[in-house]
């Protein structure tokens, strides 16, 4: 979970940001390409998570214990 947010945390700050640079013309050199590329990433991401959370929960429910 804490690594999903990290995830989360840094597209989203990056997306800001590029946003932000493209609006008002602020010159920090952000690339524009991650305001497209990043939705899908984290739509992977949340994929990503929620197979590897039906993973573990499935193996997790059908262990004897031992």
């Amino acid at each position: 979970n804490l690594i999903f947010a990290m995830f989360t945390a840094l597209l989203v700050l990056m997306w800001v940001a590029t946003v932000c640079d493209w609006a008002f013309n602020l010159g920090w050199g952000w690339d524009r390409q991650i305001i497209w590329l990043a939705p899908p990433m984290l739509l992977f991401g949340v994929f990503v998570r929620f197979c590897c959370m039906a993973i573990f929960n499935f193996f997790g429910g059908n262990s004897n214990g031992s």
